[in-house]
C-alpha cells in the first residue's frame, strides 16, 4: 500500500531554492508587465496564483487589509493583513 500526503516534505518556495525573486519579476516586466504585477502581488500577500488574477481593486481594498472574494482555495473569501 502507498499513502497519499497532503503535507510537503520540503518547501517549494523560491527563496528555499536560492531564487532571488524580485530580480526574477523584473525581468519579466520587460515582456509581461501584467504578469510581473501580478507576481508581485502574490509575493507581497502570499496569495495563490488564482486569487491575484481574481482580485478586483474596488472590492478588495479594505484599508489595512485586503480582502480576497474570488480565486480563493474552497471558495472561501479570507482577509490578508498588511
Amino acid at each position: 500500500h502507498s499513502r497519499v500526503s497532503s503535507a510537503a516534505r520540503t518547501s517549494h518556495s523560491w527563496s528555499s531554492a536560492g531564487v532571488d525573486a524580485l530580480a526574477v519579476i523584473d525581468r519579466i516586466r520587460e515582456r509581461e508587465p501584467l504578469g510581473a504585477m501580478l507576481l508581485e502581488v502574490m509575493l507581497a500577500f502570499g496569495l495563490r496564483r488564482q486569487e491575484s488574477s481574481y482580485l478586483t481593486p474596488p472590492t478588495c481594498d479594505e484599508g489595512n487589509r485586503l480582502l480576497v472574494l474570488s480565486g480563493s482555495k474552497g471558495g472561501r473569501p479570507r482577509a490578508v493583513e498588511f
